[in-house]
Order: C-alpha cells, then sequence, then structure tokens
C-alpha cells in the first residue's frame, strides 16, 4: 500500500511560500539581481499638463531630480518658452547607460561563472560591448545591428557578445530599469561590410604534421636537462614530454589531462572532470554532460610510459606533476610553449594537439560517431563541422560498386 507525505513548503525571508527549495532559491535570485539595479531603475515620476492642457510625466531617480524639472516647466510655461524649456535643456531624464547595465548584471552573474567562462565574458564586456557602446542610453535595435555589422569577428565571438548583452537586458527589463530589450531580435549578419562571408570558429582547423609534434615532444623533454638545473626541474621536462605525447595521441583537453589522478588510469582512461587554476588556487570541475564524461582506451604506443608513470605515483596523485607536486599549472606550461615555439618555428597552440588526434583517428578508419565518443563532443555535428575536410571522400568508390 503506498504512503502520504505532506508537500514541503518553503518561506523566504521577505514572507512569501512555495512549494520547493528550488523554487524559493531561484525566487531569491531573482530578488539579488533586481537589488543591483535599483540604483538604476527611476523611483520618482513628475507630472504636469503642457499649456494644452494635455498631462505629461517623466520618471526620475531622486525626488530632488523630479522637483527641480518641475520647477523648470512652470517657468518655461509663465516665459512662453515651454517647447525648448520641456525638451530637457540641462534636466537629465535617468536612463542607465550600457555600461552600468552590464556591470550591475555581470556583479551578479560572474558568481555562476566557471572561470573560464568569467575571464571569457570579461574580456568581451571590456574590448567589444564597452568601447562600442560606452555611455549610450536609449539603445535602439539598428544600434545593437550596426555592431554586429561593423564588427569583423567570427559567428562563435559575436554569439558570445549578443548572448552577454542580451542576458543584461532582459535583467534590467525585469527590474524595471528599462522598458524594452533591444538585442532579442537582433540576428547576427552572415557576411562582412565587403561580401566577405563571416568567418566560422571550425572554418580553419589547422592539424600539426607528426613530425612537428615529435619535434616538440622531444624539444619538451631535453630542455632542462643540463648541468646548472636541479634534478627536480629535469623530472619536470619528462612530464612535459609526456604530456605532449598524450595529449596528441589521446586527444584530452588540457584541463582533462591535468585533472587525472593515478586512480582514473587503469585498462581505460575514465574522465571525470576537468582542473583549472584561479589566482594560484586550484580548482577541480566536475564534466557539465554525460558525453563528456567518458572511458578512453590507452594507445598501444602510451602503454609503456604510462605504467611506468603509474609505478612512481599513488592512486590519489595527479598523473602530470608541477615541482609542487600540484597538476601541472596551464600558465607554467604555456610559458615553456612558447618558447619551444619560438626555436622550433612553428605557431600552433596546445590545443592544436587535440586536432592532431582527431586527423589520427580519422585516418585510422574510425567513424565521425566514434571520433565524437573519442573526443567527448556532444553533438556529432560538432564533430563534422570541425573535421569534416579529414574524412576520407570515397564517392568515386561507391560510384563503382552501383
Amino acid at each position: 500500500m503506498g504512503s502520504i507525505a505532506r508537500r514541503e513548503r518553503v518561506r523566504t525571508s521577505d514572507g512569501k511560500v512555495f512549494d520547493s527549495r528550488q523554487a524559493a532559491e531561484r525566487h531569491a535570485e531573482r530578488e539579488r539581481l533586481n537589488t543591483s539595479f535599483d540604483a538604476l531603475a527611476p523611483k520618482w515620476q513628475a507630472r504636469w499638463r503642457d499649456p494644452s492642457g494635455k498631462q505629461r510625466k517623466r520618471a526620475f531617480a531622486t525626488k530632488r531630480e523630479a522637483e527641480a524639472f518641475l520647477v523648470r516647466v512652470e517657468a518655461a510655461k509663465l516665459t512662453g518658452s515651454y517647447e525648448v524649456e520641456s525638451s530637457g535643456d540641462g534636466v537629465r531624464k535617468t536612463k542607465p547607460t550600457v555600461d552600468q547595465i552590464l556591470w550591475c548584471w555581470w556583479e551578479h552573474h560572474q558568481n555562476h561563472c566557471q572561470p573560464g567562462t568569467r575571464r571569457s565574458y570579461e574580456k568581451r564586456i571590456k574590448t567589444l560591448l564597452r568601447p562600442f557602446f560606452g555611455t549610450m542610453t536609449d539603445v535602439r535595435p539598428m544600434d545593437v545591428q550596426r555592431f554586429f555589422d561593423e564588427t569583423p569577428l567570427s559567428r562563435s565571438s559575436l554569439n558570445e557578445a549578443k548572448t552577454i548583452l542580451n542576458q543584461a537586458y532582459r535583467a534590467a527589463v525585469g527590474a524595471g530599469a528599462v522598458d524594452t530589450n533591444p538585442v532579442s531580435e537582433v540576428r547576427i549578419p552572415r557576411y562582412l561590410a565587403d561580401g566577405q562571408r563571416r568567418p566560422k570558429r571550425h572554418e580553419e582547423v589547422f592539424v600539426p604534421p607528426h613530425s612537428e609534434v615529435a619535434a616538440l615532444a622531444d624539444w619538451m623533454g631535453h630542455h632542462y636537462q643540463t648541468e646548472s638545473v636541479s634534478r627536480r626541474m629535469n623530472v619536470v621536462a619528462a612530464t612535459d614530454k609526456l604530456l605532449v605525447r598524450f595529449l596528441a595521441l589521446e586527444g584530452f583537453r588540457f584541463s582533462e589531462a591535468t585533472f587525472l589522478r593515478g586512480e582514473h588510469v587503469g585498462p581505460m582512461i575514465r574522465i571525470r572532470g576537468t582542473r583549472s587554476t584561479v589566482d594560484g588556487v586550484e580548482r577541480p570541475h566536475e564534466l557539465k554532460n554525460q558525453s563528456s564524461k567518458r572511458d578512453i582506451p590507452i594507445v598501444a604506443s602510451l602503454r609503456a610510459e604510462l605504467s611506468d608513470r603509474l609505478a612512481v605515483i599513488d592512486a590519489k596523485q595527479h598523473l602530470f606533476q608541477d615541482p609542487d607536486g600540484g597538476g601541472v599549472d596551464y600558465q607554467r606550461f604555456y610559458a615553456v610553449w612558447k618558447r619551444a615555439r619560438r626555436e622550433l618555428g612553428f605557431g600552433w597552440s596546445p590545443h592544436a594537439l587535440r586536432h592532431h588526434c582527431a586527423s589520427t583517428l580519422i585516418d585510422n578508419g574510425l567513424s565521425p560517431s566514434e571520433v565524437a565518443a573519442w573526443l567527448g563532443h556532444r553533438q556529432i555535428t560538432t564533430t563534422m563541422n570541425t573535421y569534416v575536410h579529414l574524412f576520407p571522400r570515397t564517392l568515386e568508390a561507391h560510384a563503382d560498386r552501383l
């Protein structure tokens, strides 16, 4: 026989009652966001009648501004200069600027972003949105459209900028700081002003050749090995060499590889999280989607090296370590990478090693779905959009069989 339980009800600090804790938390979050916009939303409304008797109104942030405006209106009506005075003449209607809207929204929203997303959003706000919109107040959809038309960036970059601006204006509309959202109906153009097709993020994927990857790994393994450095730094060089080979052959993201500990490596490599370092503090993160949580086999050319590595570390230690015993720091690794790039004469980034792995998988006959599962892509369209040019063209072979 079934049972009956009383439904849980949650009361918030402002006296409202909700049926679940999640609903109460969402309400509290909306209230905190609205509070950050309180300084921007007008609170006082001045009402008057023009010389024809029609009632008019205007909103102001402070009572003093509203009273000063009414005094100027009455003076204008008495002196016969109402048309000039009522249009403003030094009395500013309080409207938030785009800069104010962005930073009020960002002050709240940044606490819900992972460090990488936070850095990316701050970069878009500082280098794209603030320089263009600045102190603009009455932003219209045509202004936002002009911003997208005149900015020569990829569609993915503009999509991120649009997401930031759209969310900020939605929050401002909800808080009453502005009346409408000028971003919601704007579309990102496919073509630049000169008629050229706007580049996509996946259109130009450089795959480093095997010779450059081998030269890089060899350089990483020997750049510290001199008599003037300590044995500990020689160990770091060996770790860097193994990490380069691991990224190139297994196709992990850098944050996934540096998250791995000894307990994650067995017959298969279990990927369950990522790791980042913010202000010197190591922060692990659980992977967002199930497709990224995957078990990947160890390629034959890495088994001996990983076996030797597992023999000298504990199950709880990082598979790839810096001298302090923590996981490899990206800033330290990238500084060495830039030295290698100068000396060896190549220009690609560490993420290109992931493209090298994808190319190797495709060359060995893996299907698009298998490549997507290996790399942890949530959708196979991501794999196809990025690597479709690497898959072999077999139309002629199929035609011969028909």
